[in-house]
C-alpha cells in the first residue's frame, strides 16, 4: 500500500506536472518528497503552523486511523521533542530556503490562493480537516488548478473530509492511503 506522497510522486512524474501547492505543511514529509522525486516540479508549501503539533487533534470529533500510514504520521508528531514541536514552520522554511523549486507561505490555507499566481498542475489538501476547513480549501482553490490537473486531499477516511468533498463534488476517486481526487474541468 502505497502512502499519498508515493502516490502524488508517481502522479507528478507519469503527467508531467510542474506546478503543485500543498494545503497543510506539517513537517514536510510529502513537500521534500515530492521535490526530491520529481526534479521538474517546483511546490508551494502553504501552512499557519499556529497549533503545537504535538497537541493538535486534526479534526474536532478527534476520529483517528489505525492504518500504518496514520500511526506512522503520528508517531513522528509525537517523536518531534517539545522544543522543537512550536517551531516546525521555522524548521520546514529553513529546509527549503535555497531551493528553487520549493516556497513556503505561513498563511491560512482557505485564504491564500491570490498568493500563488496562475494555475497548478495540482493541489493536495490536508490542512485543517474539519468540515467547514475542508471545504473552504476546495471552494478557495479549486479554480488554481487547470483543466486536466487534479484537486487531491488526504484523510477522506474521516468523516468530515468525505462530508467536505460530497459537498463539492458528486463523484470522487480515491487510492490507499486514504487519498482522494478529482480531475478538474
Amino acid at each position: 500500500m502505497p502512502a499519498r506522497f508515493e502516490t502524488l510522486a508517481g502522479w507528478a512524474n507519469d503527467f508531467g506536472w510542474t506546478r503543485g501547492v500543498e494545503l497543510g505543511v506539517f513537517d514536510g514529509t510529502t513537500f521534500f518528497h515530492l521535490l526530491d522525486h520529481c526534479p521538474q516540479l517546483s511546490m508551494v508549501g502553504i501552512d499557519l503552523w499556529g497549533t503545537s503539533v504535538r497537541t493538535a487533534s486534526p479534526t474536532a470529533s478527534h476520529e483517528k486511523c489505525h492504518c500504518i500510514h496514520c500511526e506512522a504520521t503520528r508517531a513522528k508528531r509525537w517523536s518531534i521533542p517539545k522544543e522543537q514541536a512550536d517551531n516546525i514552520g521555522d524548521m520546514v522554511a529553513e529546509r527549503a530556503l535555497g531551493n528553487p523549486r520549493a516556497r513556503i507561505i505561513k498563511a491560512d490555507t482557505s485564504q491564500s490562493a491570490y498568493m500563488v499566481e496562475g494555475q497548478v498542475d495540482f493541489v493536495f489538501v490536508d490542512g485543517d480537516h474539519s468540515k467547514a476547513g475542508v471545504s473552504a480549501d476546495i471552494g478557495e482553490w479549486l479554480h488554481k488548478v487547470r483543466p486536466g490537473g487534479r484537486l487531491c486531499g488526504h484523510d477522506f477516511n474521516m468523516s468530515s473530509v468525505r462530508e467536505a468533498v460530497w459537498l463539492h463534488f458528486a463523484e470522487v476517486n480515491t487510492e490507499d492511503d486514504h487519498l482522494w481526487w478529482i480531475t478538474c474541468k
